[in-house]
């Protein structure tokens, strides 16, 4: 094993951008599916849509984190209800982003709209969720419970608690 793959494997930040790689583009061809039935680029409904098309990457994107980046053995249930917290303050700001970026700014400003200027705004949109998300993730998450001992051999200091 070569000295790069050793580090590729060892940082679950390159594990998660390349999953969250995979995801997004899941989510962009579900925005795109809906769009084209559609034919709504812009509005409430684009709202509407990059919500859904967020709760199907991410569905993906807690099993890919949850197995493969940060290698949980912790319950199910209690990831899942900390991912859903964690991630809806990331869906709410990547599709305020995205809708004004789509409605006022492209739209407005710019007087410009179509397929080309949504997925502009969902990639400029999860970009910043993409931060806020691996935070959460890393922090709150999956983040490893810290282990307390008692250790009564330390010097000076007898029955003091010692975090591993």
């Amino acid at each position: 094993m070569c000295a790069w793959q050793a580090v590729y494997e060892n940082i679950p930040s390159w594990q998660y951008c390349k999953f969250g790689a995979i995801c997004f583009s899941i989510e962009l061809c579900v925005l795109n599916v809906l769009m084209y039935a559609t034919g709504i680029y812009s509005g409430w409904w684009y709202a509407v849509f990059r919500v859904v098309s967020y709760m199907v990457g991410h569905t993906f994107r807690f099993n890919f984190n949850r197995r493969f980046v940060f290698r949980s053995t912790e319950a199910i249930r209690g990831e899942a209800a900390k991912y859903v917290l964690v991630i809806a303050g990331g869906v709410l700001m990547g599709t305020m982003i995205s809708w004004l970026l789509v409605d006022r700014i492209f739209g407005s400003l710019l007087n410009a709209g179509g397929t080309w200027w949504a997925n502009s705004a969902a990639i400029l949109g999860d970009s910043v969720a993409a931060i806020l998300d691996w935070l959460g993730n890393k922090h709150v998450v999956f983040h490893p419970a810290v282990s307390v001992k008692r250790h009564n051999d330390t010097p000076g200091i007898k029955g003091a608690a010692v975090r591993t």
